[in-house]
């Protein structure tokens, strides 16, 4: 639909793969859906109502709200760019430099300017570095597996879009990310270009994919058989966690949001264990505190915040309940909302959006979850942000579950 074109940046998997759903009205936000439970005739009609009324709502709201925040962009950088060398690594003294007509997909725009920021001084030698296979591709670029002269591995993102305010969201990214260093965050190694609109990202290389494929492909184990799970055990799900819920602490810790944390942006290594990526619309809180950049609504809606939905102010507890999302995700394998049906048929993005907000819905946990960690993930999908727990909160939740396990296994082994 065209609101979710709008508002809402998805992974292309994310997208098609999921099957969208649809809850009856609770007695409470965390109320267990009934399939057996018909809904009249009546109540269809009055749910397409209700429906079609928020989805019209909500798409006035976006589109205004969209249409304001570009221009005051735009405004913005007319007047605050001021006119570089026409050549990226010309001069390291100035870091705004030109980017021509020719390298732009916005020619009949009037000349603007790209931001280098500190990139000169993370600039690679692109000789050095060898693409080898691609490993994953969006609608943003494409990342591939590449090797460096040394013959360490690494990854290689790249920018296939062209734009003015694509090239430079990308050396935001970049720019922000070089100043992160965390064992739980995908480190930055430097970046290379051959002109403005050739920008690559040289990434640490994580050689187990990313979580969302992880689930995609191991069946869900049961909490009964704690030991020598042949799959995604338990053990395994909280100390994935626990590295997430690490790297938002950190985060917190730099005054920085994530903003688009979710399965697929969890990378897994061999050796390195859990690190979060993609920092592509991470905010930095001190970068801009405007009102219009920390409301704008950025991320996968299925895992954004209710403020973020309905475009109010919002800080770092809005990771904090994408990773309650998130919580649901080890648990069940699922993409969120892909089980919940209105006589067996799919709803619309922007009626599960409005359900989210105005019913409560939230992802579902499957009936062998663990009592505690579905109330963690409850806690922090609240409503009110306020009523979140902090990273650090969670972080002193999970390494005590994980301890408790680590005794329960251990009395296992014994007993044997």
């Amino acid at each position: 639909m065209l609101l979710s074109h709008l508002i809402f940046h998805a992974h292309p998997s994310d997208q098609t793969t999921t099957v969208y759903s649809y809850y009856d009205v609770y007695d409470s936000p965390f109320a267990r859906f009934d399939p057996n439970r018909r809904i009249s005739t009546r109540q269809d009609s009055f749910l397409t109502a209700f429906i079609v009324l928020c989805t019209v709502g909500l798409a006035g709201v976006v589109v205004h709200r969209l249409l304001s925040v570009r221009g005051a962009k735009k405004k913005a950088s007319r007047q605050s760019l001021p006119s570089p060398p026409s050549n990226p690594t010309q001069s390291q003294d100035d870091d705004t430099h030109n980017i021509s007509h020719t390298q732009s997909a916005t020619s009949g725009d009037p000349p603007q300017h790209i931001n280098w920021r500190n990139l000169a001084d993370l600039q690679l030698d692109m000789t050095a570095i060898e693409l080898v296979a691609p490993l994953a591709a969006g609608s943003y670029g494409v990342v591939w597996r590449a090797k460096l002269r040394s013959n360490e591995v690494v990854a290689v993102k790249t920018c296939s879009r062209t734009s003015l305010d694509d090239v430079q969201n990308f050396v935001d990214e970049l720019a922000l990310l070089s100043t992160l260093h965390s064992p739980y965050l995908v480190s930055l190694l430097g970046v290379t270009w051959t002109h403005a609109c050739d920008l690559k990202a040289v990434l640490e290389y994580m050689d187990s994919g990313d979580l969302r494929q992880l689930l995609d492909n191991a069946p869900p184990p049961s909490p009964e058989f704690l030991t020598n799970s042949p799959s995604f055990s338990w053990r395994q799900k909280l100390e994935c966690a626990l590295s997430v819920a690490h790297a938002l602490v950190y985060l917190k810790q730099q005054h920085v949001i994530h903003r688009d944390l979710k399965s697929r942006n969890v990378l897994l290594d061999s050796k390195c264990g859990t690190k979060l990526a993609d920092f592509g619309i991470a905010k930095h809180l001190h970068d801009d505190t405007t009102h219009a950049s920390m409301t704008t609504g950025v991320g996968t809606y299925r895992w954004m915040a209710p403020e973020v939905l309905t475009f109010r102010r919002y800080s770092v507890a809005v990771d904090v309940y994408s990773f309650g999302v998130l919580l649901t995700e080890l648990d069940t394998h699922r993409v969120p909302f892909t089980d919940v049906q209105n006589h067996g048929r799919s709803v619309a993005d922007a009626a599960v959006v409005c359900m989210v907000l105005y019913e409560h819905l939230r992802p579902s946990f499957s009936n062998k979850c663990p009592l505690w960690f579905v109330e963690l993930g409850r806690r922090c999908m609240q409503a009110d942000a306020q009523d979140r727990p902090t990273p650090e909160d969670v972080v002193d939740i999970l390494t005590c579950q994980l301890g408790m396990l680590a005794n329960v296994m251990d009395d296992v082994v014994d007993e044997r």
